[in-house]
C-alpha cells in the first residue's frame, strides 16, 4: 500500500486543470513495470475533493492499492479496499 498521489487514468479526475499524459505517463509506467494492478475497492470511485463551492470543486482518485497480480489471485475475493 502506499499515499501515491499519483492518477493511473484520465478519469480519475474531473474539474480543476486539465491532466496531461506526463503526469499519468510515469506512474502508470512504474505500475506497469512493477507488474502491479489496482486491487478491487467498494465505495465511492473518488476518494478525494477539495470541498470548493461547486463550480470549483475538484474530485479525484488518489488513493488505492495496489499489489502483485498472483498474490490478487491467491487472495481474491477475500480482499476488498473500502
Amino acid at each position: 500500500m502506499g499515499d501515491f498521489n499519483c492518477l493511473l487514468y484520465y478519469k480519475d479526475i474531473i474539474g480543476g486543470n486539465p491532466v496531461g499524459n506526463e503526469e499519468i505517463k510515469n506512474f502508470r509506467d512504474c505500475v506497469d513495470s512493477c507488474g502491479l494492478e489496482e486491487m478491487p475497492m467498494e465505495g465511492a470511485y473518488y476518494t478525494w475533493s477539495n470541498r470548493q463551492m461547486q463550480g470549483k470543486r475538484i474530485y479525484s482518485r488518489i488513493d488505492r492499492t495496489l499489489c502483485k497480480i498472483d498474490w490478487m489471485l491467491k487472495h481474491e475475493p477475500k480482499v476488498v479496499v473500502k
